[in-house]
């Protein structure tokens, strides 16, 4: 068996290694000016200040008669025209200068170096802003929202753009190396090897370079009366800041062909600061156990938000309800098979694998046992405390309760029993107990108020759903953009859970009442991607998942049939790279086309077989920015 190793580069050695000195520590940041525009000399694109592209030509010019500092330099005029030519009012960046980059457009040159700078290890980016009341023709209120300016412009850029230029890893050749780099082995106890190696440049790589934008932000109404300073804090957790190099003021305009006449905003940019942080970024901590993929549709829980909706909806919106087609000879079934469910008690009772099916929905929904007003939600849950590995299903409903679930689980006013008839009955239905919680979980319907559930292990039993009201779980009992919904996910219900996943390898509805009898089958262990072929009513379909409701798509994945281990480290961490070897020597390779996934803390990247060097041995480590 091919052996393993990961250099587990803790965080104080690790800056000492990126820095090639004897620090011990992520230093504290200081504040540093990317340019306060004192010179004639300094805004022009040979000195890194232009306008990108849009309608604002060659970009801004120097005013040397107006400086926020009254010190005898100057600053940086900026001039928008919004027209209906260009959708781009306004690119206009500026580059560090003072650090030696050659200042022309980065995009055409992205001359990336060890002097670019990790935003992430900085509090925040400073500017001062006046307003030029004289010459601009629409007002500080109609720029921040051009739908002041015009009704048919909603949808527009709010306020500015603050953007960052940043390198992305294929910009970068990253052939550095390292002293002292500690080994853990996979199977053992840390190993420590002593080496020295020269420390090398960062340099171009021929990538495509990107630019991060930080936040969208109002101009004060103040600045049309004097000089606003203006702090835009960094959030150290924004993926693909590791190394920028320049700052950008953006805007955008929605529906740009329907601007009537033309307009323009002009103001003044002074002292563009990047803010020093006093506090240290915590180290970046490289795990040290590699974890195997588990094969099959994977929806990981990797925001930070409890109760986030992990999920993917099926394309297909008709023929899905069991209302109106189930009989005892011709049942309406909804299975799917889980291979993967943490099981650590810390889980237990936590992570939520759900079905959801919904009649009639308003819209395609993040949230939609919350939102809609009729909604039958199926959930399973690990029990691993009784006994170790089990679980259970519950199957919940809700009828004429939009932006709630209090029916579902019987909380106030819902209190009576279920198929009481009554009014206020709870939507609570059953709980199926499994010793096993992975394996088959199967409903079946044999008519519109009679169901069944299967567990795994076989267990089963028989529910009765209230024919008064099954009759909303019709397709078409009110008019609706869809005729029927199917949502298959997981919800992480506690901290605990944010992290983990579910994995699903099969999923069904069978209906021998349509031709063929097994309607939807789709067998995630063949799949390459959601957007695939598989079997339908008349044949065989395509595109048959979404993950657009889902709060983080990229989380929610077939796993590549190349998959080779999960590596995961610590953030923020933004700029840093992968790398492996066949040996502590090199020559390392660094991975710049795996699936990389910014989880809630942590960054973990899916390291396929291409990347795995040949022989016995496998090492890997992490490089990052300064």
């Amino acid at each position: 068996m091919k052996k393993i190793w990961t250099p587990k580069l803790y965080g104080v050695a690790l800056a000492a290694l990126l820095l090639g000195s004897a620090s011990l520590a992520f230093a504290q940041t200081t504040n540093f000016y990317v340019d306060t525009f004192d010179t004639a000399a300094s805004v022009s694109a040979a000195n890194g200040v232009a306008n990108w592209y849009g309608s604002s030509g060659s970009g801004g010019i120097w005013d040397g008669t107006t400086d926020d500092t009254g010190n005898g330099g100057g600053s940086l005029y900026i001039t928008a025209n919004i027209t209906s030519t260009s959708d781009t009012p306004l690119t206009e960046y500026v580059t560090v200068t003072n650090w030696g980059f050659l200042g022309v457009n980065p995009w055409y040159y992205n001359n990336v170096t060890t002097n670019s700078f990790n935003l992430a290890a900085y509090a925040n980016i400073q500017f001062d802003i006046l307003w030029d009341t004289a010459y601009s023709t629409i007002s500080i209120d109609q720029f921040n929202n051009l739908t002041n300016l015009q009704a048919s412009l909603a949808g527009s850029y709010p306020g500015l753009d603050i953007e960052v230029y940043c390198a992305t890893p294929a910009d970068l050749l990253l052939t550095t190396t390292f002293t002292n780099t500690i080994i853990t082995t996979n199977t053992g106890p840390p190993v420590t090897y002593i080496t020295n190696y020269t420390y090398t440049t960062i340099q171009e790589g021929g990538g495509t370079p990107a630019w991060v934008s930080l936040v969208m932000t109002n101009i004060p109404d103040a600045a049309a009366n004097g000089w606003v300073h203006m702090t835009i804090p960094i959030n150290p957790l924004a993926p693909g800041i590791g190394y920028c190099e320049g700052v950008m003021f953006k805007k955008w305009v929605a529906n740009n062909a329907s601007v009537v006449g033309s307009y323009q905003a002009d103001f003044w940019i002074d002292n563009i600061m990047i803010g020093g942080s006093p506090n240290p970024l915590p180290p970046v901590i490289l795990q040290n156990n590699l974890v195997k993929p588990t094969k099959g549709l994977n929806v990981l829980m990797s925001t930070t938000g409890i109760n986030d909706r992990e999920q993917v909806e099926l394309v297909q919106s008709t023929n899905l309800s069991w209302v109106g087609r189930a009989t005892a000879a011709k049942p309406v079934t909804y299975s799917f098979t889980i291979n993967g469910f943490p099981t650590a008690a810390a889980d237990n009772n936590a992570l939520a694998a759900y079905l959801f099916l919904v009649p009639n929905p308003a819209q395609d929904d993040p949230a939609p046992d919350w939102t809609e007003a009729n909604v039958v939600m199926v959930g399973v849950q690990s029990n691993t405390n009784n006994p170790p590995n089990s679980g259970y299903m519950t199957f919940r409903y809700k009828v004429n309760e939009p932006n709630g679930n209090g029916m579902a689980y019987g909380a106030a006013p819902y209190t009576n029993a279920p198929g009481s008839n009554i009014g206020n009955e709870s939507g609570a239905l059953t709980t199926l107990n499994s010793s096993l919680v992975q394996g088959l979980w199967t409903i079946k319907f044999t008519s519109d108020s009679n169901f069944s559930l299967t567990a795994p292990d076989g267990s089963t039993t028989n529910v009765v759903f209230p024919a008064y009201n099954a009759q909303y779980f019709r397709e078409g009992y009110v008019t609706a953009p869809k005729a029927f919904s199917v949502y298959l996910g997981g919800m992480a219900n506690n901290t605990a859970s944010i992290g983990a996943d579910v994995c699903y390898s099969w999923f069904a509805i069978t209906n021998s009442a349509l031709s063929p009898g097994t309607y939807i089958s789709d067998n995630f262990l063949n799949d390459s991607s959601l957007h695939i072929t598989v079997r339908g009513m008349l044949g065989y379909g395509a595109a048959v998942w979404s993950t657009a409701e889902a709060a983080a798509p990229a989380g929610v994945f077939i796993t590549p049939t190349n998959a080779a281990y999960w590596i995961t480290w610590s953030a923020p961490a933004s700029g840093y790279n992968l790398q492996m070897a066949s040996a502590l020597t090199g020559s390392w390779t660094t991975d710049t086309t795996d699936f990389l996934l910014n989880g809630a803390g942590w960054t973990s990247e899916l390291v396929t077989t291409n990347y795995i060097p040949a022989g016995p041995d496998a090492f890997f480590r992490l490089v990052g920015p300064n």
